[in-house]
């Protein structure tokens, strides 16, 4: 029998940026991507308590687990999505598509006309 957990959406706290850095890296280093790329990563993707109380990083939880996180930067008329990581063993699990929702429905009650991201190749 498959279990269903909810998920749910909330703000990241200060106290979780040790284990949400490590979630990104994890995440990152699903794709194929060598050892040297990821260590190359590690400072762009370390998120300090001070990241985290800027109030715009969200966490996808699923079950008392962190499932992903999304950082928004929400500059009306123009966002920026800044992170997007979803944990290895929930990709393929719609976590990513409701972060990326989220985001979009941020953006949209705010007035905003559109969301941009930069991705690796």
């Amino acid at each position: 029998m498959r279990q269903s957990y909810e998920m749910i959406i909330r703000a990241a706290q200060p106290h979780e940026a040790q284990e949400l850095s490590e979630l990104c890296l994890r995440s990152k280093a699903y794709w194929p991507y060598d050892a040297a790329f990821i260590e190359a990563c590690r400072d762009e993707l370390t998120l300090s308590a001070a990241d985290i109380q800027h109030g715009n990083i969200q966490v996808a939880e699923i079950a008392g687990r962190h499932a992903g996180l999304v950082q928004l930067e929400n500059s009306c008329p123009v966002a920026e999505l800044e992170l997007l990581f979803v944990d290895p063993d929930f990709i393929g699990k719609r976590v990513g598509h409701a972060l990326l929702q989220w985001a979009i429905d941020q953006v949209r009650n705010k007035g905003g006309q559109k969301l941009i991201t930069v991705a690796d190749p």
